[in-house]
C-alpha cells in the first residue's frame, strides 16, 4: 500500500478502520504498528480512527486503547478523524458508549485536539 500511496503524493487518501489492527497479539500489534509507521510518514494520508471491533471477540476497551493511542501517535490528530463505523460497529458496542469511550481514552489531550479528532480534519478532508 505504501508503494502505491507514494505514487499519488497530491492525492488525499484516507486510511480507513485504524489500519485494521486484527491480531491483537503482541506480534501482530507490532507488525501493525510498523506498517502504520511507514504510512504515517506519508503527509498525504490520513487516518480514520473507526472499526475497532474484532469479529470473534467483545470490544476491549483496553486493547482499543492501545490501538486508538499508538495510531494518534504516528499520525496525530492533525491527520486523524473519528469515523463510528455504524451499522456495523453496533453488532460490539453502541453508539454513544463508542463515542464515550473513545473520549475516554484521550481524555488527557487538549480542546485543540478533541476538536481535530471528531470534527476539524473530518471538515478539512472532506472539504465541508
Amino acid at each position: 500500500m505504501v508503494e502505491v500511496c507514494r505514487l499519488y503524493p497530491d492525492l488525499p487518501i484516507v486510511v480507513e478502520h485504524t489500519g485494521l489492527a486484527w491480531d491483537r497479539s503482541e506480534e501482530g500489534l507490532e507488525e501493525w504498528r510498523s506498517g502504520m509507521s511507514m504510512l504515517a510518514e506519508l503527509p498525504h494520508l490520513f487516518l480514520k480512527i473507526s472499526e475497532l471491533g474484532l469479529a470473534d471477540s467483545p470490544w476491549d476497551y483496553d486493547l482499543n486503547r492501545r490501538v486508538v493511542r499508538e495510531a494518534l501517535e504516528l499520525f496525530g490528530f492533525e491527520r486523524s478523524m473519528f469515523g463510528s463505523n455504524f451499522p456495523v460497529a453496533g453488532l460490539r458496542i453502541g453508539f454513544l458508549e463508542q463515542v464515550c469511550a473513545i473520549s475516554h481514552m484521550i481524555q488527557d489531550c487538549s480542546k485543540t485536539e478533541l476538536d481535530a479528532l471528531f470534527h476539524d480534519t473530518a471538515k478539512q478532508f472532506y472539504r465541508l
